[in-house]
């Protein structure tokens, strides 16, 4: 398991790298998709832009998007960072990658978001099955289970140090499943 998680990590930390070198610049994207699906406690994460580098056999992933959050029948949305690497990279080439969707379903892993905290795939139960009972974080589309990833709050450094801040949104502009 250790060993799993230090090879996660130099994934990272090596495609980190490699996007950061080709002058990679976020913008967030205007969102053209509909609003999220969320019932309550739920959140939604897409990160609509993301940028892939492969690099032989690792692969990363990088972007800026949102947590569209319901919880305690109230909404919000908040911007994130996310990073993920994995195993799969065929080539040497960085470009774009197709929009990432997951939605967490506990309703303390939530929190432990919008508290601050990052959210490292190692330490949750991840699922694409939506029938998985246990499952705190599904993912929709954009990623398999076997990728590890981080979503950190907040749209820059100034967020790691003060709290990041969500903005209410009316929950009757979302689409609800109750």
């Amino acid at each position: 398991m250790q060993t799993e998680s230090y090879r996660r990590n130099l994934t990272f930390l090596t495609l980190v790298a490699c996007l950061t070198n080709n002058a990679y610049t976020a913008t967030a994207a205007a969102q053209t998709s509909p609003m999220p699906v969320l019932q309550a406690n739920t959140a939604i994460v897409e990160i609509e832009t993301p940028r892939e580098g492969n690099l032989l056999h690792l692969r990363g992933l990088a972007g800026h998007g949102t947590a569209t959050i319901r919880m305690n029948g109230a909404c919000s949305v908040m911007p994130v960072r996310f990073v993920a690497g994995d195993f799969s990279g065929r080539r040497i080439e960085v470009g774009r990658a197709e929009p990432i969707r997951m939605v967490i379903r506990a309703s303390h892993v939530i929190e432990r978001l919008t508290q601050g905290h990052d959210l490292v795939s190692d330490t949750l139960r991840i699922s694409d099955d939506p029938n998985a009972p246990t499952a705190e974080v599904l993912i929709v589309r954009g990623l398999s289970v076997e990728t590890g990833f981080v979503i950190n709050p907040g749209r820059n450094v100034l967020a790691d140090l003060l709290r990041p801040r969500t903005s209410p949104i009316p929950c009757d502009d979302l689409i609800t499943m109750e």
